[in-house]
């Protein structure tokens, strides 16, 4: 390979390269802490309010499993999301997205507390 005419351009690029491989490590760490602690943290409050599905002949699981465990990963999806766009990798324009999944996630748990109606969902 040839020597770079402009090596000045070339260590910026690289720096620039290397910071924002750093940011997106950083984010991607920190997600995975929110996610991990962020459930951690609100199956116990889940269990003493008694926000549990009771199992029936279509379910899954056999003992009442915790609504609401996703809080923690969505609340780290939102924060990625947003490191994205600030940083310039997303257009802001993604944040509608952001916004779409919030939104999607109280209507379903709205709809684990109170059984909506399929026309209210």
């Amino acid at each position: 390979m040839a020597p770079s005419l402009f090596p000045q351009r070339a260590e910026r690029g690289l720096r620039i390269a290397m910071a924002l491989w750093q940011f997106l490590l950083a984010a991607v760490i920190a997600a995975g802490l929110v996610s991990g602690i962020g459930t951690r943290m609100v199956i116990p409050y889940l269990r003493r309010a008694g926000v549990a599905a009771t199992p029936n002949e279509r379910s899954l699981h056999a003992a009442p499993t915790p609504h609401g465990g996703g809080v923690g990963p969505l609340a780290a999806i939102v924060l990625v999301w947003l490191a994205a766009v600030i940083a310039g990798w997303r257009p802001a324009t993604d944040l509608v997205i952001v916004a779409g999944a919030v939104a999607l996630a109280v209507i379903s748990w709205l709809d684990d507390r109170h059984e909506l109606s399929p026309a209210t969902r």
